[in-house]
């Protein structure tokens, strides 16, 4: 008796059943999702807003953008609390919550979204895969041309890449305010932000931005603000270690 033979096809043929199952898949990605089938992740383009500007300077600090995956990257020790603000406002912004991960072997916490859609949307709003300072990256436009855009995304970029930090001079402990990035543009972009804002920032060498008053530092906290209480924390320990 003669064995069956299937045909497996064209290579036209399969192309156009690859397409047919792809427009099936995006009409009912629900229905593949409980088969069990890969479906990409549908990602909504969110509305400029304060949020999103912060979302983005947080990115442009600790985070990374590859071609499907957004990763944020803190420290286990110091921004834990921290990490759980970024959960809930990047799921409140993009539309999910980044998984949690703490690796103790360099002491991080890592927080990731994946989707290729998330990416593509991101970078429609100005972002950048890829190695950040390659790219030398800066401020979206629409950020850069607004100043309470441009203020919240240097809330994220300070939160995560500056800091205060004590020192001390001639028996005395002050307190300082550093931010540092090695892509010259973002560099500028927020010491013109803090200029706009009256803010006497000052340049040090070639990757970092200084504030010596605590006139100016409290006053940032007022104005810009912090999501990270790490900086509070040294706020209140001026009071008892005589900082000026």
């Amino acid at each position: 008796m003669a064995q069956k033979r299937f045909e497996l096809g064209t290579i036209e043929s399969r192309i156009k059943g690859g397409k047919i199952s792809q427009q099936r898949r995006r009409e009912d990605p629900e229905k593949y999702r409980k088969s069990g089938c890969f479906t990409r992740k549908e990602f909504v383009t969110p509305p400029y807003s304060t949020e999103l500007a912060e979302v983005i300077g947080i990115i442009l600090g600790d985070g990374a953008i590859s071609g499907y995956q957004i990763r944020i990257s803190l420290d286990r020790h110091r921004d834990r609390k921290y990490a759980d603000f970024i959960v809930d406002l990047m799921g409140k912004v993009l539309g999910e919550y980044p998984s949690y991960r703490e690796r103790e072997a360099d002491n991080t916490i890592a927080l990731r979204i994946s989707g290729v859609g998330l990416v593509e949307i991101l970078e429609k709003l100005g972002m950048q895969r890829g190695d950040k300072i390659a790219h030398q990256v800066s401020f979206p436009q629409w950020i850069r041309e607004n100043l309470v855009y441009s203020t919240a995304c240097v809330r994220g970029l300070f939160d995560t890449d500056g800091g205060l930090y004590f020192h001390k001079k001639k028996k005395r402990t002050y307190l300082g305010w550093c931010f540092a990035s090695f892509s010259d543009p973002l560099l500028l972009d927020v010491m013109s932000t803090l200029q706009k804002l009256d803010f006497n920032v000052k340049k040090s060498g070639a990757h970092k931005l200084y504030m010596y008053s605590l006139e100016s530092i409290s006053r940032y906290f007022e104005v810009v603000g912090s999501h990270n209480p790490k900086n509070a924390v040294k706020l209140e320990l001026r009071r008892g270690a005589r900082v000026v």
